[in-house]
């Protein structure tokens, strides 16, 4: 009878694997072992995000519940009747300038790569002309502050009558705890109903998220999308969507509709800043209603305030916390 073949368990599948010299089995049984290590380094990796993600989710229903609570307790005060004011003198259409060096330059550096020889969605050139746009968009919005604002843009960064570092910290946290499971909760209902229509739709992801789940990218290459998730577009995106859009669309609101009504005037602010922040990631459309709910926490966070402090930090942790998340797995 000849030598029969045998089967070689290999990550929970069968390997079918002929009979081989004593030097290959060795071989093929320390390859076997490296990737049930790699796999059982995986697992403890995905254990470890999903206990890091129910923490605080749970932590973040916890504050609502407690602000709901104090909320009730207190008589239901409107959380905006105290916001702090931002006095300034900007036209309404100051708010494109920002966004046409934004929309103009990227669009020069992706003509510039292609151009070179690169691909039309090669990414490497497409996170390049973003991050250069986006800062490039930041100054623009530190110039508008420093013209049209009073104080300059010190004080449309820091508020008129800055805050307590320790308050403004607090601010933060708590907000951002809290945005958590509402923007995590919308997601979730998105993606469920999506789903349950079309079973097999994928649904799209953002660049930032793809690459790192493909892996297989320069060191070089990782650090400028953290660099680019983690600070430069919570600074850019804030600048513009809470500093600017947010505060002309409040100026709007007191001479318009909202003449008699001060404090709706803000929370319609708020809410058409967060809806035009959810639209702004269209390419994720699945995601817009939950980073619209997001945005909406950092207007409230902004307008209780008056700095883009706590706003930035709140979403520099938001995609922190993403980008963590996917790295453990």
């Amino acid at each position: 009878m000849g030598k029969q073949p045998y089967r070689l368990p290999v990550l929970g599948a069968h390997a079918t694997i002929s009979a081989m010299p004593l030097h290959a089995h060795v071989a093929a049984s320390a390859v076997d072992r490296l990737l049930l290590a790699e796999t059982t380094s995986q697992h403890v990796r995905r254990s470890w995000s999903s206990r890091i993600d129910l923490g605080l989710l749970i932590v973040g229903g916890l504050v609502i519940l407690v602000a709901l609570v104090r909320w009730i307790g207190r008589g239901r005060p409107n959380p905006l009747r105290k916001s702090p004011e931002r006095p300034n003198r900007m036209p309404p259409d100051a708010i494109l300038f920002p966004f046409l060096i934004y929309a103009i330059l990227a669009l020069v550096i992706m003509g510039i790569g292609r151009w070179l020889g690169a691909a039309e969605n090669d990414k490497h050139v497409n996170l390049l002309a973003n991050n250069i746009s986006q800062i490039a968009g930041a100054f623009v919005c530190l110039v508008v502050a420093r013209r049209w604002f009073a104080g300059g843009a010190r004080t449309f960064v820091l508020g008129l009558n800055p805050s307590p570092a320790r308050r403004l910290l607090a601010w933060t946290v708590l907000m951002w705890a809290a945005a958590l499971p509402l923007a995590e909760a919308m997601l979730r209902a998105v993606e469920s109903s999506v789903h349950r229509v079309q079973p097999d739709y994928v649904l799209p992801q953002h660049i930032v998220v793809e690459t790192l789940m493909t892996g297989g990218e320069p060191a070089w290459f990782i650090m400028t999308l953290w660099l680019g998730a983690v600070v430069i577009a919570p600074i850019a995106e804030e600048f513009f969507f809470r500093g600017l859009l947010q505060t002309s669309l409040v100026d709007l609101a007191r001479q318009g509709l909202f003449r008699e009504r001060p404090v709706a005037a803000r929370w319609m602010a708020v809410a058409a800043a967060g809806v035009a922040f959810g639209l702004s990631h269209m390419a994720q459309w699945h995601a817009v209603p939950a980073l619209a709910v997001f945005g909406i926490m950092l207007g409230v966070a902004y307008e209780r305030t008056g700095s883009l402090v706590p706003p930035i930090l709140m979403h520099a942790l938001f995609n922190l916390t993403t980008l963590i998340g996917l790295s453990l797995g």
